[in-house]
């Protein structure tokens, strides 16, 4: 099914947006039961020894450097991986981890047009104290973009920046998801 709905893109470009697209759908049905409603379940592998877990996300960028400074200044990443030093074009960025520790999960950048804008990345903080230092960093910067509110609940306290290819990130810190503790 996936492979017909593909072969009906007829530009490059768009095929490439759908083909990232697809991807994210996959990842999301491949933690949902199969079903009818789910389109890619003849593509899941169901009993499969190893667990299935989402490793990382993939998307471009219009200077790989700018970004790289950005994404370290505000969300505490490091550069895990640079691929253009061999011979690639991309960059690995994750959280700080042990010697010899894998991260759980990375974000991959790299040069190219930004047809299309991220709803948003979201970032768990330790404190509300360092939310709001957050948000008045990026207000200086000129890339705030939701000043910090508390929404309560499963939302909880987040304020909203805007990275330099103008995808939102969210910094939150309350929000009850398992693993961020």
């Amino acid at each position: 099914m996936t492979q017909m709905f593909l072969r009906k893109c007829t530009t490059q470009r768009l095929r490439k947006n759908l083909c990232n697209l697809c991807h994210l759908w996959i990842i999301f049905f491949a933690f949902s039961p199969t079903s009818d409603e789910n389109p890619f379940s003849d593509l899941l592998v169901r009993g499969f020894p190893m667990p299935v877990r989402w490793t990382h996300i993939t998307f471009p960028v219009s200077d790989v450097d700018r970004s790289i400074a950005f994404y370290e200044s505000f969300c505490d990443l490091v550069v895990l991986r640079d691929r253009r030093q061999e011979g690639g074009g991309t960059v690995w960025l994750g959280p700080k981890s042990a010697e010899g520790e894998q991260p759980r999960f990375i974000m991959v950048i790299g040069k190219g047009d930004v047809p299309y804008r991220l709803d948003h990345l979201g970032f768990q903080c330790e404190a509300k104290a360092q939310v709001d230092q957050i948000a008045e960093r990026a207000r200086q910067l000129g890339v705030l973009e939701l000043s910090p509110r508390d929404y309560g609940g499963v939302v909880g306290y987040f304020t909203m920046i805007r990275d330099p290819d103008g995808h939102l990130v969210e910094f939150t810190y309350g929000q009850p998801i398992a693993g961020l503790d």
